[in-house]
């Protein structure tokens, strides 16, 4: 199941795989589906829908594991919070692509560039996204997942966080978390694992485990909904009778 409610841009067709210049202007979730369902016998379902979307998450409880591939904190959040309802593992790869010296008066990239992906599976009953490494900005995903915050209009407001992607480094990102995912089905990886993969001006891969937080999910406010199904969607911000404040 592919989730996204995001078009293909020009740009993304030097950050994503079996998309072509016929693909701009396409829903990426059908575009990848189109093409997927040509290479494989599995069936592949397009929701060209938020996450938080009734259908999308009637068939995330479907699936065996969530992996999340998206560019802001507040789909991250609900990524986050909807694989702790469920309790499902969750796969989160953030990358990107960074400048120093930056002018964004006059858009101009000046000085370094350093890149990186980070790459956290995270296992039920063993943390969630918030309490084992967090977010960049918590605070400012549950305002837009609460609707107090207006999204970004500009379909490049992106560019003000970083200075975009690369399908190679997109690569690794993927490669590795599969490897994560096999290692989890093997019984190799038993609990919340993160790892970093950092690119360095001289262009060598550096590659980290961080230590994944150990705060006590008593204290974690997305913990205290682990496997509460569909008990829990009125528990989130923005939906009508939510009785928690994350």
């Amino acid at each position: 199941v592919l989730v996204d409610s995001d078009v293909i841009q020009l740009h993304n067709l030097g950050e994503m795989e079996v998309v072509g210049d016929g693909d701009i202007g396409s829903f990426k979730a059908e575009a990848l589906a189109r093409t997927l369902t040509r290479l494989t016998p599995s069936e592949i379902a397009a929701v060209n829908r938020p996450l938080l979307d009734p259908d999308a998450i009637a068939r995330l409880k479907a699936c065996d594991l969530v992996a999340c591939c998206v560019d802001n904190d507040a789909a991250r959040l609900a990524a986050g919070i909807l694989a702790t309802l469920y309790h499902k593992p969750l796969c989160d790869i953030g990358s990107g692509v960074f400048l120093t010296g930056r002018d964004q008066r006059q858009d101009i990239q000046a000085g370094e560039r350093t890149m990186g992906t980070d790459i956290r599976l995270l296992l039920p009953a063993d943390g969630c996204l918030q309490c084992r490494g967090g977010l960049a900005d918590f605070d400012g995903a549950v305002a837009r997942l609460a609707n107090a915050v207006v999204p970004e209009d500009s379909p490049d407001g992106w560019r003000q966080q970083r200075s975009g992607s690369l399908r190679s480094l997109n690569q690794i990102a993927t490669g590795l978390a599969l490897q994560m995912v096999q290692d989890l089905v093997a019984a190799r990886i038993t609990e919340t694992t993160w790892a970093r993969i950092e690119i360095t001006p001289s262009g060598r891969a550096n590659v980290t485990y961080p230590q994944v937080s150990q705060a006590s999910s008593l204290e974690c406010p997305l913990c205290a909904l682990s496997g509460l199904g569909d008990e829990g969607l009125s528990w989130l911000p923005g939906h009508a009778g939510s009785n928690v404040h994350l």
